[in-house]
């Protein structure tokens, strides 16, 4: 399958539009909230947060030749965005 210059750049576009979304949203909440014990896939929306990040920078990896974050594969107790 031929990827498109077009497609990529309509996708990297998208993925920055929902970051600055979800960036605004983690700075109206205080950290505790964002740490907070709750149901779901992760445990909290900081540790979800950081699964999706996890996956971004796996996906970037491909692209920058795994310069991005951290070598060992984990965020410790920071996030990164």
């Amino acid at each position: 399958m031929r990827v498109f210059r077009e497609y990529c750049l309509t996708f990297a576009r998208y993925n920055a539009g929902q970051n600055t979304q979800l960036r605004a949203g983690f700075a109206a909440e205080p950290e505790a909230k964002l740490r907070q014990a709750r149901r779901g896939f992760f445990g909290s929306v900081f540790k979800t947060a950081n699964h999706l990040l996890w996956g971004d920078m796996l996906r970037m990896s491909r692209f920058d030749g795994g310069r991005a974050g951290p070598r060992d594969g984990s965020f410790g107790d920071g996030l990164w965005l």
